[in-house]
């Protein structure tokens, strides 16, 4: 929208509305086509001097207080996608907001605020700009009724990157991983890498390796937290300058025979890929001799007659450091006073083959010494043929022949060639335990190689499982989460042994089921008795377990007994109870289990004493709401907690001594099948003489 439009403070925003009321807009707005009717309204104004829209509204907590610091911005689509304009409304204290000068439109909005941390929502209450909804602004509208009420927000501390395998910051081609510490852990995490500010196409996710696209450019990486308790987290880490990563170098390879007037060759195998080289030849060691502006190719010179000849490869690479590499032609350089034929190696470069040096060219009388080395230096043989046993595994032998002709000097040429490392036996490993929510489950690796070391990841729809720091997590068990419900699982297995080359093997996926929440029966506490209250007690020791409860008397559910609390009321008597309780939770699949039944439901008797509280009196106890076939038992105390002694029985004399204190009765109800009720009646009044 470029710079269209004008946002309106929220103490002028209620100026123009009341002002529009006076001027005979309306003072009961009519709502204009396309309202939504659910707080979206629209108040038609003169198309006479319309020419742009006003919008107000505001941002408030779900539980109707404010909100710390927030504001709101508007976005326009365009060409199919949300863009945000240059219109940003401050909210104030109440929590209103207004922009004026808004035109014709279709438009979405974007609401940041801190509850008490930062928050992010979006129209219609939104996880992400593509989701939000969007609204039709005409020209001329008041549209009011744009409320948006903010969850709160999750902890979102600032995220970080970090070298994976080591180093100090981000550098061209080393991999970096984002961190979220602090943060929500059943949250949906989205990244997006930044350079200079601007987001790089396709950097989405946890992981990036920074090119010499991203090279002294500052970068960071935004992590957006979607939690469905929580508004939308959304935190970007500080910027970090990236450096120029190592350019991986090898030994250059010079080829060509050492005689002057030919042409010797480097190649650079092993180099990063798109090093430009520059090359420069000499000869000799103590007292050398350079030869500038050559290339990659050096004819001999006489002057480098009886020198071994040197070539220093320097790699340059946009976004690497430079590294210079030296390798060196061994043999000194002769005069070419004897025909050169070529030389090569045969055979399979493997433990349990043979090598064979093969000569081609030379003429009939040339005779040949060998010589074959291993990379350490240690001669392994003097014939043509060489066999290779379990010393050659993994190295580079090199081949150094002697040629020989009567009346000319003696050639010596080299070759090299690598042998293979030995490969591991694997199988394919397997998944085993319960494969549920909760359950444990373990790698089956199968048969591989003894002795190889073996190591493994686990992975959750193709992606690689993290522990709750965050790291790549390499057990060989592992009990599943919760956020794995419903996905495919899978382990890689990788060896490794010395001498062998590496090898990783991946488990056939299959789809996480839903756990089995481990819910005690549940137990029943409380006063079993006309109006006590009994309680539910049941647990699963899964965090975030939700339980429903149903009350039942006599094996029927009672209407309306669905707390985990509940008052007995008379329709219960003589009847018994249980409780069914249902748990459910995030991952796993619903439990129920009843209560066993408590005895029958009691009538609560009712207890007085009659009589004149006076030495030497009679005190009676009185019962009502009793219950046939009930046995009922007496015991009097008096107000200084002891028992009266022989006060068992329903009539009590006061005797001497009793005077100043105050008795009352305590009545046991028992009735076979049901359950005992003790009962007091009051204290009498204090007793006299």
């Amino acid at each position: 929208m470029g710079s269209r439009g004008r946002v309106l403070h929220p103490l002028w925003a209620a100026v123009l509305v009341w002002t529009l009321a006076v001027v005979g807009v309306g003072a009961a707005p009519a709502v204009a086509s396309g309202a939504t009717g659910d707080g979206d309204d629209l108040v038609s104004q003169s198309s006479a001097d319309a020419v742009a829209a006003t919008l107000a509204g505001s941002v408030v907590a779900v539980d109707g207080g404010g909100v710390g610091a927030a504001k709101v911005t508007l976005y326009e689509r365009t060409a199919g996608t949300w863009e945000p304009t240059s219109l940003v409304a401050s909210v104030d204290e109440s929590g209103a907001w207004a922009m004026t000068d808004v035109p014709a439109g279709e438009y979405t909005l974007a609401v940041v605020a801190y509850t008490p941390e930062r928050a992010l929502v979006w129209w219609g209450d939104r996880p992400t700009l593509s989701s939000a909804d969007g609204f039709v602004v005409a020209d001329g509208e008041v549209r009011t009724g744009l409320d948006v009420a903010v969850k709160p927000s999750a902890p979102s501390p600032g995220p970080g990157m970090y070298p994976v395998g080591g180093g100090y910051g981000p550098q061209v081609g080393r991999l970096l991983s984002a961190t979220v510490f602090g943060w929500l852990e059943d949250s949906d995490f989205r990244f997006q890498w930044y350079a200079d500010d601007i987001a790089i196409p396709g950097a989405t996710d946890r992981d990036f390796r920074p090119t010499t696209d991203q090279f002294e450019r500052y970068l960071s990486v935004e992590v957006t937290a979607v939690h469905p308790d929580h508004a939308t987290a959304q935190r970007r880490s500080e910027k970090q300058w990236v450096e120029a990563g190592p350019l991986t170098t090898a030994l250059p390879l010079i080829d060509g025979d050492p005689v002057v007037g030919s042409t010797l060759s480097v190649s650079t195998p092993g180099w990063t890929p798109g090093t430009i080289f520059t090359y420069s030849w000499r000869a000799g060691a103590r007292f050398p001799i350079y030869y500038p502006d050559t290339g990659s190719s050096f004819v001999v010179p006489e002057s480098a007659l009886g020198s071994t000849i040197h070539v220093t490869v320097t790699g340059t690479r946009r976004g690497y450091t430079s590294k210079s590499v030296t390798a060196e032609l061994v043999t000194p350089i002769r005069l070419a006073t004897q025909p050169i034929g070529g030389i090569t190696i045969a055979g399979e470069p493997k433990v349990g083959s043979t090598l064979t040096a093969q000569t081609e060219g030379w003429t009939p009388q040339t005779t040949f010494t060998y010589e074959w080395f291993s990379d350490d230096g240690i001669l392994r043989g003097q014939s043509r043929t060489l066999s290779l046993g379990s010393w050659a595994v993994g190295r580079n032998v090199r081949l150094d022949i002697g040629a020989h002709e009567p009346g000319h000097y003696s050639e010596q040429l080299s070759r090299s060639i690598d042998v293979a490392f030995y490969t591991l036996a694997t199988s394919q490993p397997k998944i085993t335990g319960a494969i549920r929510v909760n359950g444990v489950v373990e790698a089956e690796p199968g048969t591989w190689t003894k002795g190889a070391t073996l190591t493994y990841r686990w992975f959750v729809d193709g992606k690689v499982y993290r522990d709750k720091y965050g790291d790549v997590y390499l057990g060989r068990s592992i009990r599943l989460p919760a956020s794995a419900y419903g996905k495919t699982l899978s382990v890689e297995v990788s060896g490794y042994k010395v001498n062998y080359a590496d090898a990783s093997r991946t488990s056939a996926k299959t789809r996480v089921a839903a756990g089995i929440l481990p819910l005690t029966r549940p137990k029943i506490t409380g006063d079993v008795r006309q109006g006590g209250t009994v309680s539910a007690v049941a647990k699963t020791g899964v965090t975030g377990t939700r339980y429903a409860y149903q009350w039942y008397a006599s094996g029927r559910s009672i209407p309306g007994a669905t707390d985990r609390t509940y008052r007995i009321r008379d329709a219960q008597l003589g009847k018994t109870l249980t409780v069914k309780v249902t748990a459910s939770a995030t991952g796993y699949a619903k439990k129920s289990s009843t209560s066993s039944a408590t005895l029958r439901v009691p009538r609560l008797p009712r207890v007085s004493i009659s009589g004149t509280p006076r030495v030497g009196a009679l005190l009676t106890a009185r019962l009502g709401n009793t219950s046939p076939g009930t046995t009922y038992t007496y015991q009097w105390r008096d107000s200084r907690g002891g028992i009266v002694f022989g006060a068992k029985s329903t009539v009590r004399r006061i005797e001497s001594g009793m005077d100043g204190r105050r008795i009352r009765v305590i009545v046991t109800a028992r009735k076979k099948g049901y359950a005992t009720v003790v009962v007091s009646s009051s204290y009498t009044d204090v007793i006299r003489r």
